[in-house]
């Protein structure tokens, strides 16, 4: 992968031996393409050969990803961290699945995501050997816009309103009554269904009085935590049961949903619902000794992490906030007061504007990267991941 022929030769050359009548070669093939290369050397040498399969140990196996195009260039972060091993799943779906998606809640407004769509289009046709990190890029800035719909956020307005849309209508002689009518109207049917991106709208003119508002979207970044982390939970169930059997899996891994179940009970218990406190701590008791027996002394080590895993997740909400926080200064502080006052103020107001937005973007882009990357490398990937796969590297030029 990314070799040149002339190094690839250099770096296989111990795999090619020969003699004045023979020619020996050792290296790897594909499972589904075993029959097909034996035909094929079959025919090549016209029966003149021997194959000998040797027994190899998990570890010498190299890994071959294959993944449907669509998700394919999302193979960049296996990259990027490390292969699966043999006997691991393959996250590359997930991530396909997961990775837009908090960075679009993330970011989420409509104008951003037209702009980083448009620029990771340009970048990918003038920049080839990042394809695959850009095209991840290109599928974020779709679900920002997506969530920027959602939150009705266009360039960090929700909607103008009636006396700023009036002064803009008078300077600039841009006038959107029906367009503000839709906006009002999509906003309150949002506001009914969604809490998270109400508390978004309302950022827009009272970031210093969120109260509750705050608090339900950093609860709604924990409850995406709680979903996350126990789908890894689930995946690294499969993985120890297909490695080491069912009861390794159900006391290293099964062991973590009886800790949430024993917390579950303990708190409805002390809000005397249903259960007595005692129960969810006779579960939570249970649930150490099963973690000890499946992990050792390491594992109740990190009994605490279940939860700052989770809890790290309000990153989701609390980054949000900060990026619609800054447009919303850009807006009402710096531009609008100038765009008001009419004459060259308007130009400045634009100017600002438009320089406001650019920084705001591009600190928008690389803080939901970087958090979105986080939550999956250590949040997600400890619960399942252990990683270490070799690439399978096939030896060959194309021609």
């Amino acid at each position: 992968m990314g070799l040149s022929y002339k190094q690839q030769k250099s770096t296989y050359k111990n795999f090619f031996g020969t003699s004045a009548y023979t020619l020996l070669i050792q290296g790897w093939v594909p499972t589904k393409k075993v029959r097909k290369v034996c035909a094929e050397l079959h025919d090549l040498t016209k029966g003149n050969l021997f194959i000998e399969e040797k027994a190899a140990t998990e570890k010498e196996i190299p890994i071959l990803l294959e993944n449907k195009k669509i998700w394919k260039p999302f193979e960049f972060f296996l990259e990027l961290f490390s292969l699966p091993n043999y006997k691991e799943l393959d996250p590359t779906f997930l991530l396909f699945l997961t990775f837009p998606i908090f960075f679009g809640i993330m970011l989420g407004d409509v104008g951003y995501g037209l702009v980083t769509l448009f620029f990771f289009l340009f970048l990918r046709k003038k920049i080839p050997s990042l394809k695959p990190l850009l095209t991840v890029m290109i599928y974020s800035s779709l679900i920002t816009i997506l969530f920027g719909a959602l939150y009705g956020e266009y360039f960090g307005f929700e909607h103008l309103g009636e006396e700023k849309g009036q002064a803009l209508c008078a300077a600039t002689g841009i006038c959107l009554p029906r367009i503000m009518e839709v906006a009002e109207h999509g906003e309150l049917a949002v506001e009914y269904i969604y809490d998270f991106p109400r508390a978004l709208n309302r950022l827009h003119g009272h970031i210093n009085v969120l109260g509750t508002e705050l608090l339900s979207v950093l609860f709604i970044g924990a409850l995406l935590g709680v979903l996350h982390v126990n789908l890894g939970l689930l995946l690294g169930f499969y993985n120890t049961w297909k490695a080491h059997g069912f009861k390794h899996a159900l006391l290293e891994k099964g062991s973590w949903w009886v800790l949430q179940l024993g917390i579950v009970l303990l708190v409805l218990g002390y809000l005397q619902i249903g259960f007595q406190p005692w129960v969810g701590g006779i579960i939570m008791i249970l649930a150490a000794v099963m973690l000890y027996l499946g992990e050792g002394i390491t594992g109740i080590i990190e009994l605490p992490s279940i939860f700052s895993n989770m809890l790290s997740y309000m990153r989701l909400g609390a980054v949000g906030l900060a990026s619609v926080g800054l447009a919303v200064v850009i807006n009402e502080n710096l531009t609008m007061p100038l765009i008001e006052q009419g004459g060259i103020f308007v130009l400045l107001g634009i100017l600002i504007f438009v320089i406001g937005h650019i920084i705001n973007i591009a600190l928008g882009v690389i803080g939901p990267f970087l958090h979105s990357l986080r939550l999956h490398y250590v949040e997600f990937f400890t619960k399942f991941y252990k990683g270490g796969g070799i690439a399978f590297q096939p030896f060959g030029k194309k021609i």
